[in-house]
């Protein structure tokens, strides 16, 4: 019979009896000096030299934590919680914090049970501005995008798709308003001439970029350039009614140099090109519907005289206003 030769208890486990093994066989044997290094402007760590985007911080911080610790050789961990401690991400901040972890485990393989140890290990939180993020909120810029002729809905985009780029450390650092529309100083050159034909995409115009040399990389010597791409919207913008090609035009969205809509001469959806033809934009009126049968007939906004409308095919609730436009000396239900 072998006996534990702690307290001589018979029941075994390697050569001590369990009650012993928890009190001599911690499950935390040591820990390395804990450093981690966070971005005060992004939800990144510094690791290896290299800094690390994450979508949650605070687990980001957890698991580096956990790969500090060591854990005694035979022990067999189930879980491992760590206290939620407070952290500042304030840039040149440091802090240092007695974290509190709560490890469940056991010393051994043979041991029957599971148990939890608490331990508290120093920590220290250092905060600083990644590279990425250091032109961030300064005067830095390598492209300037140009918008002319510009809409809220345009300027919108524009705004949001820059933001979206943030975690690749591209900034909008000025927007300016100027004569005849709206400059945006970017970060990046390259992401510049991306978004304005994303814009020319979903807003049609036209697109002119140019590049200009302002500097010289300090470490790779390479020429850097600034890009100006202007971007001339169109005179008409979203639900107008164009005057192009033969159609009669609402305007539903565009596509590059192409506008889609619906032809209010046939009831049909069409797509032209208006870059390389003359269109006008028709002006709109409100009106009432004064007859649905035999055909459908409106107020004359002009007269208020009652007359058909040329495109029978609409299909109106005669309760509300509707609106029209007048072409070639006939009314058209928009």
């Amino acid at each position: 019979m072998v006996f534990c030769p702690k307290c001589g208890k018979k029941k075994i486990v390697d050569v001590l009896c369990e009650e012993c093994m928890r009190k001599e066989i911690p499950l935390l044997e040591c820990f390395k000096e804990i450093e981690i290094i966070l971005c005060s402007e992004s939800d990144s760590i510094k690791k290896g030299g290299k800094w690390t985007h994450y979508n949650d911080v605070w687990k980001a911080v957890e698991a580096e934590i956990i790969r500090h610790l060591r854990f005694s050789e035979n022990a067999v961990i189930d879980e491992i919680t760590i206290k939620n401690f407070p952290v500042e991400r304030k840039p040149g901040l440091q802090r240092d914090h007695d974290v509190n972890i709560t490890v469940k485990g056991k010393a051994h393989p043979d041991m029957e049970s599971f148990y939890k140890e608490d331990v508290m290990i120093p920590v220290k939180i250092r905060c600083t501005i990644s590279p990425k993020y250091a032109k961030k909120g300064t005067e830095y810029f390598e492209g300037t995008l140009q918008l002319r002729n510009p809409s809220d809905e345009a300027i919108n985009f524009i705004v949001k798709e820059i933001d979206k780029k943030k975690k690749d450390g591209v900034f909008l650092n000025k927007i300016a308003d100027v004569k005849g529309g709206v400059d945006f100083s970017i970060t990046s050159n390259e992401y510049t001439q991306q978004l304005a034909h994303e814009v020319h995409k979903r807003f049609g115009g036209e697109v002119k970029t140019s590049a200009k040399l302002f500097s010289k990389d300090k470490n790779t010597q390479k020429d850097l350039y600034r890009v100006n791409a202007l971007i001339r919207l169109p005179s008409f913008k979203k639900d107008d009614i164009l005057w192009v090609n033969n159609k009669l035009i609402k305007v539903l969205k565009f596509k590059g140099d192409d506008v889609f809509g619906k032809n209010l001469l046939t009831g049909k959806n069409t797509s032209t090109n208006y870059q390389r033809t003359d269109f006008s934009v028709l002006e709109q009126f409100e009106t009432t519907i004064s007859k649905i049968k035999p055909q459908i007939e409106i107020l004359d906004p002009e007269t208020f005289d009652s007359v058909d409308i040329a495109n029978q095919h609409s299909d109106p609730d005669p309760t509300k206003p509707v609106t029209v436009v007048q072409f070639s000396g006939k009314w058209y239900m928009v």
